[in-house]
């Protein structure tokens, strides 16, 4: 993932390109790390991550008469690239893309040379991406991965540690002639080097034959491995269900002011969770109406059901549903809505064509997802202090990541390829509010499923490293009465 979370103010975004282009060992480690790939005049040069495009830059001054490419998953850094790297790319030498590792545009020729800066630890599945990559190399062209911990108190052993794991990925990726090299910066940094092997009976390890791409990720595999983290999350979200729901309640009653409920409608919530948004509806549907609450993890469903019993709701009918592949006739509701639930669906247009599907006409859709990163610090504080240690996690802004449709204009295209008529997007902001960062830190580790799976897997030492940094830079957030951290959420409505 190619997240851009390390940044000394907290999440990244727009500062981050400035904070990386300026920072002077930067700078000099992507320099360094072009020369030691020797890109020559002639060659095609891929990077893969370019971040502010100071390495795009680079490669583009000794590729006078080859071609660069670049590719990142952040618009932010793709403008912030383009605008670096302008004159290269009026003149055709600089090619930038926004795309994730895992979901690389084609191209017309094979590379000579490819970079990875500070990114590969972040790929969900690095050998899969180094294979698929691999099969986009020359046969004996040059690819160079660079690390640079970090995380605070980062020294040798932490380089040692990375490089290990980078000529072990590299190996089983099926390239060969695997060397590294060393730059004396504050933290070390380590580069290392492999060929793709020029006779292709010759690779060791290799997953799948070099001419193959990478298998597409599976929406059925993400689901699986989701379900697994959502169902080990239900006992937290049961046990702090208010202050889930009060945290974004104004998002919550946003929500139910567009899908209109009336009575004797019928009201389907997708991604529920323990439902207390839709519970909002069934008071305005009478005693002829109905809200179908449904969530693909069935200890979410259970806790909803108990949560609609404790309140006395009738008409509230929970079951266990992905949002892909919804189990209702069509044209039988009369209103869809989601909160904080479509972003992590692996297929998101799926799951709005399905909710068209079962839509009547005029019925109307509301969901909710998380805004632009660098407005989210609630979560994304607690990212940057896993980052800093060298544990980044998932995409967050892949295929079912936390901010994968934080992008408004994204959402309209979503909705409109769905087959949805007038959406619209509105941002909200607020803050989530903490006694001190203790209640909120223990809060939030339990609730966040990906971030508690992640958690669980790290030494005590390593998670007493992730607090610290995170109570480090929550400090600008403090207020008289405790702490406020900020959040953005984008909301779509459209009709079928």
């Amino acid at each position: 993932m190619v997240s851009q979370f390390n940044c000394p103010r907290g999440p990244a975004g727009r500062l981050a390109g400035w904070e990386m282009a300026l920072r002077p060992s930067n700078r000099r480690r992507n320099r360094w790390a072009v020369a030691l790939l020797g890109v020559g005049p002639a060659d095609r040069v891929l990077e893969i991550g370019f971040g502010p495009g100071i390495a795009i830059g680079e490669a583009a001054r000794r590729a006078t008469c080859g071609r660069v490419v670049g590719i990142d998953h952040s618009p932010e850094m793709v403008r912030h690239a383009t605008r670096r790297n302008a004159a290269a790319v009026h003149d055709g030498r600089v090619e930038l893309h926004q795309a994730a590792a895992d979901g690389l545009p084609s191209f017309d020729s094979a590379f000579d040379k490819v970079l990875i800066v500070n990114s590969l630890g972040f790929w969900p599945r690095p050998v899969d991406h180094l294979i698929e990559i691999r099969s986009l190399m020359r046969r004996g062209g040059v690819i160079a991965i660079v690390s640079q911990p970090r995380c605070p108190g980062a020294a040798s052993e932490h380089t040692d540690r990375a490089e290990r794991e980078i000529r072990q990925q590299l190996l089983d990726a099926g390239f060969d002639d695997i060397r590294s090299e060393r730059l004396d910066l504050n933290p070390p940094v380590t580069c290392v080097l492999a060929t793709r092997p020029a006779d292709p009976s010759g690779v060791r390890n290799q997953r799948r034959p070099a001419s193959d791409s990478a298998a597409p990720v599976s929406s059925h595999g993400l689901n699986r491995q989701a379900q697994q983290t959502w169902e080990a999350a239900a006992p937290a979200w049961e046990q702090h269900r208010q202050r889930i729901f009060d945290a974004t309640r104004t998002i919550s009653d946003r929500l139910v002011e567009l899908v209109d409920p009336r009575p004797g409608k019928t009201i389907l919530e997708l991604t529920a969770g323990t439902g207390e948004t839709g519970y909002l509806v069934v008071g305005q549907l009478g005693s002829d109406g109905r809200l179908i609450s449904t969530d693909f993890s069935e200890a979410m469903v259970r806790a909803a059901e108990r949560g609609a019993a404790e309140r006395g709701l009738d008409h509230v009918e929970c079951r266990v549903m992905d949002a892909q592949a919804i189990d209702l006739p069509a044209r039988s509701v009369d209103g869809v809505l989601s909160r904080f639930g479509l972003m992590l669906v692996p297929d998101p247009l799926r799951a709005l064509e399905e909710s068209r599907r079962v839509l009547r006409p005029g019925g109307r859709l509301a969901y909710a997802v998380w805004g632009p990163i660098d407005r989210n610090p609630w979560i994304t504080l607690i990212a940057a202090a896993l980052l800093q240690i060298g544990h980044p996690g998932g995409d967050p802004f892949g295929p079912g990541g936390m901010f994968s449709l934080s992008e408004p204009e994204h959402n309209v295209r979503l909705a409109t390829d769905a087959g949805f008529v007038d959406p619209e997007v509105e941002e909200i902001g607020g803050a989530m509010q903490a006694d001190s960062l203790q209640d909120y830190w223990n809060f939030q580790t339990s609730i966040s499923g990906p971030v508690a799976t992640l958690l669980a897997t790290l030494s005590a030492h390593e998670r007493d490293a992730v607090q610290a940094g995170f109570h480090a830079a929550a400090q600008p957030y403090r207020t008289a009465d405790g702490y406020r951290l900020p959040y953005c959420a984008v909301i779509l409505q459209a009709t079928r």
